[in-house]
């Protein structure tokens, strides 16, 4: 297993160098025969993991059963109105890896400390044999996190809500962002864009397969409609941008 102290000292090292854990580094664009393509991220908030308040805080928001379809695809439904979620079963950070992959997209872990919960599916990530098959980086919280205040929060904001977009709408605006990266050489340095988000399912932000409440499978439209998106971008005729 990665100890703190190896991910630390592999972590500087893959900064100082442009590799290391950090898979190649997830700034600069990825470069093809003809042109180099803006690469997105998408923000990881890893509540589904572990024992503690956060996990059965998210249980209860998405218990309700006209939230179902919006829970991660390894829920499952114990009740008309009850959810349980739990990340840390064996097979999930794969799966997680092969949807990632599918959907073209890099991940930014929010940092906590290295034994939280929180940090849990960071450090299953980094011991997981297929964890080169996805790049990632790190967004720094500098705040720090009250479990009771977010449940506190959480509950404020399941009063007002906005429609959720289509599998299509969203690979549009993918579409969308990496044609003004690439229109913006300067105004993007890093030729990468940041989704939100990979799984705040409670929070209304997800690329991440959901459960099919119908099926009790993964729905993975919107991975496969952004990955697609992402494959198939080209630079936008008429435009400059990057070299």
């Amino acid at each position: 297993m990665l100890t703190r102290r190896d991910f630390m000292a592999s972590a500087a090292a893959g900064a100082a160098a442009g590799t290391g854990l950090f898979a190649g580094a997830v700034w600069g664009g990825e470069k093809t025969t003809t042109f180099t393509r803006p690469i997105v991220g998408t923000i990881r908030w890893d509540a589904f993991y572990g024992t503690g308040t956060v996990p059965r805080a998210v249980e209860g928001s998405l218990g309700p059963a006209r939230y179902h379809k919006r829970a991660p695809f390894f829920a499952k439904v114990t009740g008309k109105d009850a959810l349980s979620i739990n990340g840390d079963a064996p097979g999930i950070m794969a799966q997680e890896i092969a949807y990632a992959a599918q959907a073209c997209v890099y991940w930014a872990f929010l940092t906590y400390p290295w034994n939280s919960d929180l940090t849990r599916p960071l450090r299953m990530f980094l011991d997981h044999p297929d964890r080169e098959k996805v790049r990632f980086t790190f967004i720094l919280n500098r705040c720090l996190f009250d479990e009771k205040e977010w449940v506190k929060k959480s509950e404020r904001m399941l009063s007002s809500y906005a429609e959720s977009p289509t599998a299509g709408e969203l690979a549009a605006h993918v579409r969308t962002g990496m044609d003004f990266v690439y229109r913006n050489p300067k105004t993007c340095p890093t030729r990468s864009l940041m989704m939100y988000a990979w799984n705040e399912h409670d929070e209304g932000g997800w690329l991440c397969p959901t459960l099919d409440p119908t099926t009790g499978k993964p729905d993975d439209s919107r991975a496969r409609a952004v990955g697609e998106a992402i494959r198939s971008w080209r630079p936008p005729a008429g435009s400059g941008g990057m070299p």
